[in-house]
């Protein structure tokens, strides 16, 4: 009886599967090991018949069974360079996504800590403004008792020597709170200056810096608060694009972490496959597949709030872990679906 193509292929792979499990931990009984040795025989002897070939092809199938999962297939892929440029490259993706997060985590940080800033000083510098406010009133009506015909209480000169002290008093304190308004103005333009140099925002334009110097009249003094409340409509402006990308960042971080998650898991089941000789020719899209579903249950876990946050985790901490763990997010979806077919 002559040989078929595909027993040749039977045979070369049954002895290949005997070497692998010979210098593996397994023992492969003698009863495996004598049919597959008399099948290779009548193969040399020319000697192949159907009794040979029914004992070759029960030991043949129970030897698959007992190494499993290791097969050819994983045998011959572990031969070559696939398993440890795979590993290579998941290892770059890791490193690239973890630049990122860290990259875009300083910029979220600075950026919110900047963002708070400028909160902080517009609060100061409106309470300095209207406080001002209030003194240029208080203090005209003082100086509106000494002016002469053709004079200005606005334009009067705050250092003549005719106001009485206790206006000068009050000028004084106005001075001060004045200030402390372009202080905080200042420290808007500052803040919002910085976050333009790490975003592609603009700061505030054609801005003037604070005079620091003696209040010479009241006229100007409410040409500062003027002006004041311009630079802050201009930071409530970078504020609202600050919103933006923080926004951004936010719907990005999920998706990340849940990638960096899905790598990560990839990373260990390379290592585990090579150790155990599990690589399969399927395994890298099996792995690249598993990285956009963790990407995905990063996004359903960290925005859509699939799984309830009952440990308190930050939504980058359970992206990650949705993204490592994609199975338990995705019975979830599954069991969601069913109630809605359930309800249909």
């Amino acid at each position: 009886m002559k040989l078929q193509p595909e027993e040749e292929t039977a045979l070369s792979h049954a002895a290949l599967l005997l070497r692998y499990a010979a210098e593996s931990p397994k023992e492969v009984p003698e009863n495996l090991v004598r049919p597959i040795s008399d099948a290779l025989k009548a193969k040399e002897e020319a000697a192949w018949s159907p009794e040979v070939a029914t004992k070759f092809y029960t030991a043949y199938s129970s030897l698959c069974n007992l190494l499993k999962p290791v097969t050819i297939d994983t045998i011959s892929v572990m031969g070559s360079t696939i398993p440890r440029r795979t590993a290579n490259l998941y290892r770059v993706i890791l490193i690239i996504l973890l630049l990122t997060a860290v990259v875009l985590g300083f910029f979220a940080t600075a950026i919110t800590s900047m963002s708070d800033d400028i909160k902080a000083f517009i609060k100061q510098g409106e309470t300095a403004a209207s406080d001002s406010e209030k003194a240029i009133s208080g203090i005209k009506l003082d100086i509106d008792k000494l002016v002469r015909d053709g004079e200005s209480a606005m334009e009067l000169s705050l250092d003549e020597t005719r106001i009485p002290l206790e206006t000068i008093v009050k000028i004084a304190e106005l001075r001060t709170r004045l200030r402390d308004m372009w202080y905080a103005s200042d420290m808007l333009k500052e803040r919002a200056d910085g976050i333009a140099q790490i975003t592609i925002l603009d700061g505030i334009p054609d801005y003037i810096s604070g005079d620091w110097s003696r209040l010479p009249k009241l006229a100007d003094g409410l040409d500062n608060i003027k002006n004041f409340y311009n630079w802050r409509r201009k930071a409530d402006s970078a504020l609202q694009k600050v919103f933006i990308l923080k926004s951004i960042y936010q719907a990005l971080l999920p998706l990340l972490f849940g990638a960096i998650g899905a790598c990560t898991y990839v990373l260990r089941l390379i290592s585990e496959e090579i150790h155990d000789s599990t690589f399969s020719s399927t395994s890298p899209v099996i792995h690249s597949v598993r990285v956009f579903l963790g990407a995905l249950a990063g996004v359903a876990v960290g925005l859509g709030g699939i799984v309830t946050n009952s440990s308190e985790l930050s939504s980058a901490a359970l992206a990650f872990v949705a993204g490592y763990a994609v199975e338990p997010v995705f019975s979830t979806l599954d069991g969601i679906a069913e109630k809605f077919r359930r309800t249909a």
